[in-house]
């Protein structure tokens, strides 16, 4: 069944989000590269917008933002509670920000800050990637969005060929106009 947009351009904003190491940022890889759809992860605007410059005054020692976020897995816990404190009073703040910008949220942890942007009319569907035949669960202290939340579960348990199939599939039966030709006007 399609998603229903009230973008111009037809396409939903997505909330892309399961444990960590499941697959997220591979799958909306695939969604930008096959379908155009164009992603930003949290943990990279949490770091371009506050996290670096933050950590650095906290006495990490980061040469730039790009060694700041290629390290973050050792700090999963800190950037959670760190983006929860950077939306303060309003849960939507991040997400607000990212689909100013991009129609797929990617990375989303947080169960207030997903009702909220739900709440406010930001989000079309949440999508789930699952690979927890061969990846374990992600502890509450930095993810607290249950699979039940997703609108979509997109199987992530076989090989990248398999994702990017199931990838595939997902578009075909939420998103047919991106499967369109496009509309070509008769002289």
């Amino acid at each position: 069944m399609a998603i229903n947009t009230r973008n111009e351009n037809g396409i939903p904003n997505l909330v892309v989000t399961g444990f960590k190491d499941h697959g997220k940022d591979t799958a909306c890889y695939m969604l930008y590269q096959r379908f155009g759809i164009p992603f930003i992860t949290s943990s990279a605007h949490a770091c371009e917008t506050f996290l670096f410059e933050q950590m650095v005054r906290e006495g990490y020692h980061y040469r730039n933002a790009a060694e700041c976020f290629a390290d973050r897995d050792n700090h999963r816990d800190y950037w959670y509670e760190a983006i929860r404190a950077y939306n303060g009073d309003d849960p939507a703040r991040m997400g607000r920000e990212i689909f100013g910008r991009v129609p797929v949220y990617c990375g989303l942890r947080h169960m207030d800050e997903l009702q909220a942007l739900k709440a406010a009319g930001l989000v079309d569907a949440v999508v789930w990637i699952d690979a927890s035949s061969r990846k374990p669960p992600e502890s509450a202290s930095s993810m607290s969005i249950p699979m039940s939340e997703a609108d979509y579960v997109i199987d992530n348990n076989g090989t990248k060929m398999e994702l990017e199939s199931a990838i595939n599939q997902f578009v075909r039966a939420t998103l047919p106009v991106l499967c369109e030709p496009p509309f070509v006007e008769e002289r």
